[in-house]
């Protein structure tokens, strides 16, 4: 496995079992959940010779999550947790309007905790322009969705 022997890995390759992931989905979505938290989901393909992660397939898997919840409930929003650098990380915006619609930001808490300590804003600063969004559909999550 991935991570460890409680966390299973499953074969999105198998589409059975990619299938029963869009039913567990929607399930989620029918009992009104506006949020789907993908958790590592930088790790979703395996493929043996390659280092599983960040995977073409791993983003044509989101993008057919996204596209599935967008017909069926188009207010749901995906959030992926991927807590790699950060280029790696907003590649899961995928073109700002085909894969989730918000991505865990790592690097915001420490920055702030870091002005705050030494007083000095500057790599908050330098950090916060370099900042770009795909398109303005999406955005970055420092936290949990609301409940």
């Amino acid at each position: 496995t991935t991570f460890s022997a409680d966390q299973v890995d499953v074969n999105f390759a198998d589409p059975r079992m990619l299938l029963r992931v869009l039913e567990a989905l929607l399930f989620y979505v029918e009992r009104g959940a506006r949020f789907i938290r993908l958790d590592a989901i930088g790790f979703l393909w395996k493929e043996i010779g390659t280092p599983c992660i960040h995977l073409p397939q791993t983003h044509a898997a989101i993008q057919l999550m996204r596209a599935v919840l967008d017909e069926i409930s188009p207010g749901v929003q995906l959030i992926t947790e991927t807590n790699v650098p950060h280029a790696d990380n907003i590649s899961y915006f995928g073109d700002g309007t085909n894969e989730a619609q918000l991505v865990y930001n790592f690097a915001l808490p420490p920055l702030v905790f870091h002005t705050i300590r030494t007083g000095d804003a500057s790599a908050l600063a330098s950090w916060a322009r370099a900042l770009a969004l795909p398109s303005d559909r999406v955005t970055f999550s420092t936290s949990s969705p609301p409940t």
